[in-house]
């Protein structure tokens, strides 16, 4: 599907797809916004007249979806100040319309907190005491009027003040608990725990210590909160006490020589308890124990499902570039199940390795991704002290699509869309990663466009939609994939 819109930009959200951009009708420009379904129906569109306008005098709009509301912001090329602010609810049934709004009071009250979680009208921010180190405050706030700029009323606080603390990392809020991982580097509460906030007050409502002695080091990557008792599922990485350096940000682990991977997994009921814990049940896959050019190697959790009490885990696994940067070398899909003693235990898993991933099958066919080492996400880490946040922060660049990995625990299946954009060529090279019984095999598709951005979404177990601007700006293309 071919359109005209100038200087579009893309979004996925709640499920549907929404394009916006500029039209030019005469002198007036419009501002538009419409949106798509995942068969790429048009269900609905908005205009608002700009004015005596070029399309070239702005910026193409910029999407956020800050308290699960649509903004859009509009700013003129030669104002640096105040921009339009645009605000919809999925619906497109308008919230704000701003003019003239300033560009420093845009959705900016946290906007440079590292650690922070919009849930429905809240916000939780934890920041560092500015005149002590290793001391934090936990702020809680309400959202004032989502017909105005984002303002907030304090609610609570709690401080985290009374000893040396090295992280504190909100993983997720719900309508009665805010969760957090926290490492605390002395005193009688030192090591690494999973403190739980009641959401209305502030108050703790359990603590759980994951590390069992001074002797490890427990880094959380996921939790999963998966029935209505909000018993909870930990996935995470452990390591021996003396190999963690958070000042230099350095995790010593030789995986060449290691039998098993240091990865944890823990389920914790609702009062607190640990009921069952698991560690180092995966073993080091073949493809690390013959790597050769790489060293540095971390693992993280990046998908945690839950089903009738049994769990799927997927870990992908960094490896440090001669940048600096850490990028993907490749994903590892495991699955844990319940035995009839009510023990986990650790079924099956298989490794992709991504970043060589050229395989040759009989007959002289090949199949695999040549172009593995691109399809990488990417991770800074320019701040060493910061390096343990490569645990759980999100990637930079991301070329493997969101929610692109399903786990089917009966049919023992799972696939991964990966894709690549080669600049020389202006070629766009997907990737589909297919797992059958615990054997990954790639197949990929080339599509070929003259294009100045583009998305990708994951739309379901097999398809996926492309958005590609037009490299002139006036138009786009949303296409469909199922392969």
């Amino acid at each position: 599907m071919t359109e005209k819109l100038t200087e579009s930009s893309c979004i996925q959200f709640r499920n549907n797809i929404y394009v916006s951009g500029y039209e030019q009708s005469g002198q007036e420009l419009h501002f538009k916004l419409r949106k798509y379904n995942t068969k790429l129906e048009k269900s609905g569109e908005v205009s608002k007249i700009l004015g005596k306008h070029k399309a070239e005098d702005f910026h193409a709009p910029i999407f956020d979806t800050t308290h699960g509301f649509l903004s859009l912001t509009v700013q003129k090329k030669n104002n640096d100040k105040t921009a339009v602010l645009f605000r919809y609810n999925e619906n497109l049934k308008p919230i704000a319309f701003i003019e003239n709004a300033e560009i420093t009071r845009i959705n900016s009250f946290a906007a440079f907190d590292l650690e922070k979680i919009y849930y429905k009208n809240h916000l939780f921010v934890i920041r560092p005491a500015k005149d002590s180190a290793g001391k934090f405050y936990f702020f809680a706030y309400d959202l004032k009027d989502s017909s105005a700029l984002f303002n907030y009323t304090f609610k609570w606080q709690f401080n985290f003040d009374q000893h040396n603390y090295h992280r504190i990392h909100l993983i997720e809020a719900t309508d009665k608990h805010i969760y957090t991982y926290v490492i605390c580097l002395e005193g009688d509460k030192k090591g690494q725990w999973l403190i739980t906030f009641n959401t209305a007050d502030g108050s703790i409502a359990k603590t759980v210590k994951l590390n069992k002695n001074e002797n490890e080091f427990c880094f959380v990557s996921k939790i999963l909160i998966y029935n209505q008792a909000e018993d909870m599922a930990v996935s995470g990485i452990k390591y021996p006490s003396a190999n963690v350096d958070l000042k230099n940000g350095k995790f010593g682990m030789n995986y060449q020589t290691s039998k098993s991977l240091n990865i944890f997994f823990c389920v914790i009921d609702s009062a607190g308890e640990i009921k069952q814990r698991l560690e180092s049940y995966i073993a080091v896959p073949n493809d690390l124990l013959k790597e050769k050019e790489l060293k540095e190697f971390i693992f993280r959790t990046d998908l945690l499902q839950a089903n009738s009490g049994n769990f799927s885990v997927m870990h992908e696994c960094l490896y440090k570039a001669p940048d600096g940067l850490y990028k993907t070398y490749g994903f590892l899909v495991s699955r844990l199940n319940i035995n009839l003693e009510n023990i986990l235990n650790p079924d099956n898993n298989a490794f992709l390795p991504c970043y060589r991933n050229e395989k040759n099958m009989p007959g002289g066919k090949t199949t695999g991704n040549p172009d593995g080492k691109q399809t990488a996400n990417q991770f800074d880490n320019e701040k060493h002290e910061e390096a343990d946040r490569l645990f759980y922060k999100n990637a930079f660049t991301k070329n493997f699509s969101d929610a692109g990995v399903l786990f089917d625990a009966t049919k023992k299946t799972a696939h991964l869309i990966s894709y690549y954009e080669n600049k020389k060529t202006s070629t766009l090279i997907f990737y589909k990663h297919s797992m059958k019984s615990y054997v990954w095999e790639s197949t990929s598709l080339k599509t070929t466009n003259d294009y100045a951005n583009y998305n990708v979404f994951s739309v379901g177990e097999n398809k996926f939609v492309v958005f590609v601007s037009s490299k002139d700006k006036t138009g786009f293309v949303l296409t469909s994939f199922e392969f």
